[in-house]
């Protein structure tokens, strides 16, 4: 039978549309009140001649209703789209893109360039990496902030001046306070965020080695870290530090993996005022070249809070040796890649 008024709004209350079920059933009823009033019964369905103009302005009117709730519930969707965009980009402020084109830029590379972490980027906003708050460092590395983006800056420009060199920032999630990031990935982001000092070519070349828990393995998972992205050995090494450092990484480390001392250099990058002696260090690796006594073992251990392996016995099948022996001598040149007599 024919649809009534009432039915009609039970049914626009039962699906929760009242706009759209009314204007169906007052179709509807159009429809059947022309039919009948052209057969002369318009009586039959209770309403006065008369009765259509009006159902038709109720359905304009409807219409009218429909297309408002239609065009608010458009705007709605769209200012709710635009705050969640606006939420997504407030949280993603102080995030900077890739500088350059990341990735392995120099296929015949031939120089490693090491830059050794020591601290690790913990700041949500990465715009803010010349600030110390924004860096995890111990009580004994305060102030030295400065130094160390000026470790990253140099190995950017020795970088930049030689396009056939790859820039490694080594040092693994060494603080356990610091949570799951690595001195390595934090410096080749505040490299990043320093736009590689106006020279975004070098991002390309630049890698980072999370590993590395001293001064020995940063330099030897360093060799291995550009093993595993050229499928080689570098023929030319340079170490970028504290100039302090330099008997305990060239006359030592350097000599410990055998590298040629014709093909290294060391560039040493200071404070001001440097206070610093390396004796202790020295000492320490003089007796255990490797970092396998007590004393050596233990920082490593200190210094792997999340209980990380490194894989180099795998990807670097060639140095397997040189990465696990505990000699108190370095081992013969024969036996690591780069083959020429270290002197």
């Amino acid at each position: 039978g024919p649809t009534s008024p009432c039915r009609c709004t039970l049914l626009s209350e039962r699906v929760g549309r009242p706009a759209v079920v009314q204007l169906r059933c007052f179709l509807r009823l159009q429809e059947q009140r022309c039919a009948m009033g052209a057969a002369g019964k318009a009586e039959d369905m209770g309403t006065p001649r008369g009765g259509n103009r009006r159902f038709v302005v109720a359905a304009a009117a409807a219409l009218a209703v429909f297309l408002l709730l239609m065009t608010s519930g458009h705007a709605y969707g769209l200012a709710n789209r635009t705050q969640v965009r606006t939420q997504h980009l407030r949280s993603l402020r102080g995030l900077v893109p890739v500088v350059g084109v990341a990735g392995a830029g120099a296929p015949n590379a031939t120089e490693l360039i090491m830059v050794a972490g020591h601290a690790i980027l913990t700041g949500m906003d990465q715009s803010q990496v010349e600030d110390e708050d924004a860096w995890f460092l111990e009580d004994s590395q305060k102030g030295q902030l400065a130094t160390y983006i000026r470790h990253i800056e140099k190995g950017v420009e020795l970088a930049a001046k030689n396009p056939y060199s790859a820039l490694v920032f080594s040092g693994g999630q060494t603080r356990p306070l610091a949570g799951p990031r690595s001195e390595g990935q934090s410096y080749w982001i505040a490299a990043n965020v320093k736009g590689w000092w106006g020279t975004p070519e070098v991002a390309a070349r630049a890698f980072a080695e999370e590993y590395a828990r001293d001064s020995f393995e940063n330099v030897l998972f360093s060799l291995c870290r550009f093993r595993e992205v050229y499928g080689a050995y570098p023929q030319y090494l340079t170490i970028v530090s504290y100039s302090y450092k330099k008997t305990r990484f060239t006359d030592l480390h350097r000599a410990a993996v055998q590298f040629p001392l014709s093909k290294y250099h060391f560039e040493g990058v200071d404070p001001e005022h440097n206070p610093y002696n390396d004796a202790g260090n020295i000492n320490k690796f003089k007796a255990d070249p490797y970092g396998c006594g007590d004393k050596a073992a233990a920082l490593r251990a200190k210094r792997n809070p999340f209980h990380r392996g490194a894989p180099y016995e795998m990807t670097c099948p060639e140095i397997k040796e040189l990465l696990t022996t505990c000699s108190a001598t370095p081992i013969s040149a024969a036996k690591v890649p780069w083959r020429e007599t270290a002197r």
